[in-house]
Parts: structure tokens; C-alpha cells; sequence
């Protein structure tokens, strides 16, 4: 979504970086994927009262990453694409149809 690209580095790096009190910019996704690399990473999301008040959150249209998941999306390589892929396609799906917090892994 437009509304993000304001948080993405000029030189066009690919990840945004949002400060949590500008998280709302996140109301504009229709599923939030979360690269979280253990169940630590997930609870540390849920005690920010911020998160709680995100649209997708409360749809439950979330996808949370397991580490090697988050792993193959951070280092994007001809060999961990497929991976991702075969992994995200059928958590998508999932987040989606209504199955709240879809992990992968």
C-alpha cells in the first residue's frame, strides 16, 4: 500500500521500517505476515497495545513465520524462493479464508 512507502529506505532496500506508533499504516494490508523466528518473537507482538488495535489483527488474518520460514525470506536466494513459496501460498490462504494466526512450518 501506498501509505507504507513513506517507511521504505530510499535506496530501496525492500523492508520498511515503521515505528510502532505509526503501525496503523499497517490497517491498509489485508493480511499481515509476521517474521517471527519463535513463539518469543510472537508474544513480544501481542503485549504491544498497538498491535491489538491493527485491523488485520483484530480479522485475524495474520500469518506468523516460524525461523526457518523467516530465515529464507530475509536471505532470498534462487534456492530458498521455492521454499517460501510452498510455505506462504497455502498460509495465505489460510489467513484469508478466516483461519486466524495461519504459522507456517
Amino acid at each position: 500500500p501506498d501509505d507504507i512507502d513513506a517507511y521504505v529506505p530510499a535506496d530501496g532496500g525492500g523492508q520498511a521500517s515503521i515505528p510502532l506508533e505509526n503501525l496503523s499504516v499497517l490497517n491498509a494490508a489485508d493480511v499481515l505476515i509476521w517474521g517471527t523466528e519463535g513463539p518469543g518473537d510472537r508474544a513480544e507482538l501481542e503485549k504491544e497495545a498497538v498491535y491489538d488495535a491493527l485491523e488485520p489483527v483484530e480479522d485475524g488474518n495474520l500469518v506468523f513465520t516460524d525461523g526457518v520460514t523467516a530465515g529464507a525470506i530475509y536471505f532470498t536466494s534462487v534456492l530458498s524462493l521455492p521454499y517460501v513459496i510452498d510455505k506462504l501460498a497455502p498460509a495465505l490462504d489460510e489467513a484469508l479464508d478466516g483461519t486466524p494466526a495461519t504459522i507456517t512450518g
